[in-house]
């Protein structure tokens, strides 16, 4: 009997696997920013602003230190990122420094004759301006017994405060302002004592961590960006259906659509399966770009014969949609 349990096991497993009649395939979509750039710039720049440390005062150096560390890989990651939207494709975007000597307890926006000197530079008309960044990072570790030996546990905690700008020359606007407020943890048990640089990272990596981390959640708020997703489609069914499907796998879209094409053309004899190969052809119009046409062979979907995942990949077509609109309207 026990002997037997294995084999058994294997057995429904293959009858499941055998029952799964739909793959999944990856798709990049671009997803509209939260707010809208103005689009009537030029050449943009990203300027960073630095204060300076207290002289012949240690922390307060290395404090700044610290900042203009964040400050610095803040800069080059949104860069980064801004260059992978399609929005930036052969844009050459610059980085800029600026030392603030203002002692406002507030952060204020830069006066627009900074932002002309600073732009004069690259005879830039969109400056995106980390305004001012704070990184806090504290320390704490302890040792304890787990019933055999004895550990160590520490953890970096950095605090973070960000506030970011846009500076529109154009018509001297500001916009796209977005305080960051967060903090990030890293912690690690071990049986010697924790040190930072060794097995937690050192206050300038993990200062260079949190202006990336800013960046990016900026990025997703300024700029349009890729999201990698999955969608499902049938394999399965008939010789067209398998053919199709080892189309699919070499992104062979078109080939694809003419093998569903002929499962269609059989719809009064097996309106199920014509139901599948409607859905398939709406995820091959996906592809390449046509959200309506995608969304008329969902329709002949329907009328063929009921698909539980069509109502839910209708909502995706829509929603696709309605992110077109309002990119095309950014």
């Amino acid at each position: 009997m026990i002997k037997l349990i294995p084999i058994a096991s294997l057995l429904i497993s293959i009858l499941f696997s055998s029952c799964i009649d739909y793959k999944y395939v990856a798709i990049q979509t671009l997803k509209p920013a939260e707010v809208s750039l103005p689009r009537n710039f030029i050449q943009p720049k990203i300027v960073v602003n630095y204060y300076k440390g207290i002289a012949n005062d240690e922390e307060s150096m290395a404090r700044a230190a610290v900042d203009s560390t964040a400050a610095d890989e803040a800069a080059r990651a949104l860069r980064s990122f801004m260059y992978d939207s399609p929005w930036f494709d052969n844009v050459n975007i610059p980085i800029g420094f600026n030392l603030r000597t203002d002692v406002s307890p507030y952060i204020t926006p830069l006066d627009w004759n900074a932002v002309e000197t600073i732009c004069n530079t690259d005879s830039a008309d969109l400056l995106i301006s980390l305004d001012y960044i704070n990184v806090k990072p504290d320390f704490s570790s302890y040792g304890y017994y787990d019933g055999y030996t004895k550990m160590y546990y520490g953890v970096l905690t950095n605090s973070l405060l960000a506030y970011w700008r846009v500076y529109n020359l154009n018509d001297k606007k500001r916009c796209c302002e977005s305080l960051i407020r967060d903090t990030i943890n890293w912690e690690k048990s071990d049986y010697t004592p924790l040190v930072l640089g060794q097995q937690l990272p050192g206050l300038f990596s993990s200062a260079a961590y949190s202006g990336y981390y800013v960046a990016e959640k900026y990025a997703k708020r300024i700029v349009p960006g890729w999201v990698d997703e999955q969608r499902i489609y049938f394999s399965t069914g008939s010789s067209e259906m398998k053919a199709a499907s080892q189309f699919v796998d070499k992104s062979k879209w078109l080939e694809a659509a003419g093998q569903w094409q002929k499962v269609i053309a059989k719809s009064k004899k097996s309106p199920k399966l014509a139901a599948r190969a409607a859905y398939n052809m709406a995820l091959a119009n996906e592809m390449n770009g046509n959200f309506e046409i995608a969304l008329e062979w969902l329709d002949k979907s329907k009328k063929f014969n009921f698909i539980y995942y069509e109502s839910i990949y209708r909502q995706v077509i829509l929603e696709r949609i309605k992110a077109k609109e309002k990119l095309n309207s950014n």
